[in-house]
């Protein structure tokens, strides 16, 4: 899996919870969807970005019941 074949990942940090909805909420009014989304934590903060989309896509299809 490469990057250049992802679709775009919008990764947040040090968004207050209220500001992080606000944000998602502008984007759905938008119609922007960009599936692959993170909240940067203690356990990904060191993740290359090929790893951390690894696991958004993974969270994601388990999410959709895309990975049966």
């Amino acid at each position: 899996l490469s990057l250049h074949d992802a679709l775009p990942i919008l990764i947040f940090a040090g968004l207050s919870e209220m500001t992080l909805n606000r944000v998602l909420a502008g984007l759905r009014a938008q119609q922007i969807r960009i599936p692959y989304k993170a909240i940067l934590t203690s356990t990904n903060q060191h993740w290359t970005p090929e790893e951390c989309f690894i696991e958004i896509k993974k969270e994601h299809e388990q999410m959709h019941g895309l990975n049966q």
